[in-house]
């Protein structure tokens, strides 16, 4: 029975989890009409949260119906981290996609310095702490770095909201310019 309740309790976390974050990534959408999307990451996510939503959402589950969900990895094109960042707070954004930890290869290189020719930019927002050669030659080419950390895992120290509190900190910089 304790397990039923764990499963239960879980099972509605995610579905509130899943409607909050759906809201949130399309409170800033243009079109007042247009239905909120809620992005999902597999069957029993889509299932519940077409149900509790109702037709006024449009539920999405990108992941191809030949794989396994849990192994699948969404394109740059499907999931893309930041957008919703970006048009929620009406920012002016690019988003490109490279690992904190990783140094950018010379193609990544180029395509960075064509996206700053049509559109110049000051900050690269990171998901973790970037590799420090990379934020020096960023700073070369007047980019400054600030980390946005998602919370995907539970951090090393603090709690969900102290990571949160660390990146209202960390964008406050960026908006103080």
């Amino acid at each position: 029975m304790k397990l039923k309740t764990g499963i239960m309790k879980f099972v509605v976390s995610i579905m509130v989890l899943v409607g909050v974050t759906g809201f949130i990534a399309s409170a800033g959408a243009k079109d007042a009409d247009a239905p909120l999307s809620v992005f999902v990451v597999n069957y029993p996510l889509q299932y519940f949260a077409e149900r509790i939503s109702g037709p006024d959402v449009r539920v999405v589950f990108p992941a191809p119906a030949d794989g396994d969900p849990a192994f699948w990895k969404p394109s740059p094109e499907q999931i893309a981290a930041y957008q919703y960042f970006i048009r929620r707070y009406g920012l002016n954004g690019e988003e490109l996609h490279w690992e904190p930890e990783a140094s950018p290869t010379p193609e990544q290189w180029a395509e960075l310095k064509e996206i700053l020719k049509e559109h110049p930019a000051q900050w690269m927002i990171w998901e973790g702490t970037p590799n420090p050669s990379t934020v020096d030659e960023l700073k070369k080419s007047g980019l400054d770095s600030l980390t946005f950390d998602p919370c995907g895992n539970v951090p090393e120290t603090g709690d969900y909201l102290s990571v949160m509190r660390d990146n209202a900190l960390n964008l406050k910089k960026a908006f103080s310019r």
